[in-house]
C-alpha cells in the first residue's frame, strides 16, 4: 500500500503469548492518537483477541490501524521497507 503517512509495521505469530498482542494494541493505539501522522500495520495470524483489541480503537484512529493477517513475502517486505518503525512487542525472544 502506497501512503504519504509514516508507518509503523508489527509482525508477529499473534497466536503465541510471548508475543503480546494486547499490549502491542493498546501501544499502537496510544501511539496514533498522539501521532496522527502515522498508521499502523498489524502482520500476522488474525487472533479473536487482535480482533477484539482492534474493536477497541477510537474512531480517530481505526482507519490508521489495519489487521493485514498473513501476507506474502514480497508485500511484507515492501511494508517493512516502507516503515519508520519497527515494533516488536514480545515478552522476551528466544535465543
Amino acid at each position: 500500500p502506497r501512503s504519504d503517512r509514516r508507518r509503523v509495521v508489527a509482525v508477529a505469530r499473534w497466536d503465541s503469548p510471548v508475543k503480546d498482542a494486547r499490549f502491542c494494541m493498546r501501544v499502537l493505539r496510544s501511539f496514533l492518537e498522539q501521532r496522527p501522522e502515522y498508521e499502523a500495520f498489524v502482520i500476522g495470524p488474525t487472533t479473536p483477541l487482535l480482533t477484539v483489541e482492534a474493536g477497541r480503537t477510537p474512531p480517530m484512529v481505526a482507519g490508521r490501524l489495519h489487521l493485514t493477517g498473513r501476507i506474502d513475502h514480497p508485500a511484507l517486505g515492501e511494508l517493512l521497507a516502507s516503515s519508520r518503525i519497527t515494533f516488536i512487542s514480545s515478552r522476551h525472544e528466544a535465543g
